[in-house]
């Protein structure tokens, strides 16, 4: 789930992930012609629309409409990744390379105009009460937190022996829940702790929490929180499946192990009732999928492009996922945007030319 969001720079990951990534960034500087030619000048106003559908190109920041028209730059200084809209929709961060800073993560306000920054990010996550942004910092071993609207940023006290992180969330009372690499261990050996922006120590969950768990995501109630386990000691060696934990004990309440390496992209829906990921289903195809909890159905493939798709992230109001596709065409490869379904299965595209969007929350 590239991602997002939370996969905005090569430098801090490893193996197959640097291979995914890299190629990404590959395929999306194969776009840039793509994209000269429909984006409109810079500093036209932002689309009249009650929900701003943001893209992010190799050419910058665009805005546009919740149906991918009206298109307006935002921001045309150099590539852009990952953007994500606060909680409350009032402000927009994305990362950007940019000639002075490689890994920008920019602070725009819903009107396109930037206010803020912060530099050298890996990876970021909102607070619940958009007050705050989580950022992990390339090099050094970092993790901070950054207001939203004053720039201050306070370090957040990491476990000793934590060698790398592996994906990090909001609890409910404003905490992060992060998964820990401790010194000499492999990526997938992460373990869950709890960690308080405040100061406080550290904290390491118990159960399932500290078997292999990584890349957390808390559902909305923040009672349960999702996970990619790392599935070793089989006979077919280490196999990632998706596991649902109880943030409290840790313990196991659900799982998905009949799906072939999950991303690290685990998003809630609105409401809780459903888990989206994508996933590898054999070769290189990668398909996205979304998880019913509440009927206890398997996952169902909501969208494929035939090849690679990759998770971006539920609508605000739940009813549809935004995907990203490599789409073939003649000797190249370009990346689209699509909004697709996983009720009805429909699916439409919004951007042929764009690597990550985000749709405004709206009151």
């Amino acid at each position: 789930m590239i991602p997002d969001d939370e996969r905005l720079h090569p430098a801090r990951l490893s193996g197959v992930r640097v291979a995914l990534v890299l190629g990404l960034l590959a395929l999306v500087v194969i776009g840039a012609a793509l994209v000269g030619s429909v984006l409109l000048a810079r500093g036209q106003q932002a689309p009249a629309s009650r929900s701003i559908l943001v893209l992010a190109t190799n050419a910058g920041l665009v805005f546009a409409a919740a149906d991918g028209s009206g298109r307006a730059v935002i921001d045309d200084r150099g590539p852009a990744f990952g953007p994500r809209w606060s909680p409350d929709g009032t402000t927009l961060v994305a990362a950007a390379v940019l000639p002075d800073d490689a890994n920008a993560l920019l602070f725009v306000h819903a009107d396109g105009d930037e206010y803020g920054r912060s530099g050298q990010a890996a990876s970021y996550r909102w607070s619940r009460d958009s007050r705050r942004v989580a950022v992990l910092g390339m090099e050094p071993l970092d993790l901070r937190v950054q207001d939203a609207e004053s720039g201050e940023s306070i370090e957040v006290p990491l476990p000793a022996g934590a060698a790398a992180l592996a994906g990090m969330d909001w609890t409910a009372d404003g905490g992060l829940v992060v998964g820990i690499v401790p010194q000499g261990e492999p990526e997938g050996r992460s373990a869950l702790w709890l960690l308080d922006p405040a100061g406080g120590e550290p904290v390491a969950l118990d159960g399932d929490a500290a078997l292999g768990s990584s890349y957390p995501s808390v559902s909305p109630d923040g009672t349960r929180v999702a996970v990619l386990a790392d599935g070793c000691g089989g006979a077919d060696g280490c196999r990632p499946f998706v596991r649902i934990l109880d943030l409290a004990s840790g313990g196991r309440r659900a799982e998905v192990t009949n799906i072939s390496s999950p991303g690290q992209e685990l998003a809630w829906s609105p409401d809780g009732s459903q888990l989206a990921f994508d996933a590898l289903v054999e070769g290189d195809v990668r398909e996205v999928f979304a998880w019913h909890l509440d009927r206890g159905t398997v996952p169902q493939v909501t969208d494929s492009g035939g090849g690679l798709t990759w998770l971006i992230g539920w609508v605000p109001d739940g009813t549809a996922l935004l995907v990203a596709r490599q789409v073939a065409e003649g000797a190249s490869n370009r990346i689209e945007i699509w909004r697709t379904e996983p009720a009805t299965g429909e699916a439409v595209r919004l951007a042929e030319d764009a690597n990550g969007a985000a749709l405004q929350p709206v009151p």
